[in-house]
């Protein structure tokens, strides 16, 4: 099922249909936890349920969401997987979006040198 609730909250989240979204991505987030802690797919439906807040402008919940798909992501893939960098790129977008421009940069700076191949 966590596959389904993923794909169908993307779906909705593409059509701005941001309420069905939210409670897939939310399912999608139940199932991911049950694959446990550090497993990538929780770390997957948190950072798509991070982004669909952030796009919200809601920033408060879309924060804690994105420090805790970095870390599983960071655990369950290393340092310097592409998932990775996507992930530090949309947190530094949202922390520049707050106010926090050097801590963004630092994490902009560190998804360009994943991308980059060049990791840290």
């Amino acid at each position: 099922m966590w596959q389904t609730y993923l794909d169908d909250g993307i779906e909705a989240y593409e059509a701005a249909r941001y309420a069905e979204a939210e409670k897939l991505f939310k399912l999608a987030v139940a199932e991911g936890e049950q694959f446990g802690a550090s497993d990538s797919r929780l770390a997957d439906s948190l950072n798509n349920l991070a982004l669909m807040y952030h796009t919200q402008g809601d920033y408060a919940k879309a924060k804690p969401l994105y420090k805790r798909s970095l870390a599983i992501w960071e655990r369950a893939l290393g340092p310097e997987h592409p998932n990775l960098a996507d992930s530090l790129e949309d947190y530094g977008v949202l922390l520049k979006a707050t106010g926090r421009a050097a801590e963004a940069q630092t994490l902009l700076d560190r998804a360009a040198a994943i991308r980059k191949g060049k990791g840290k």
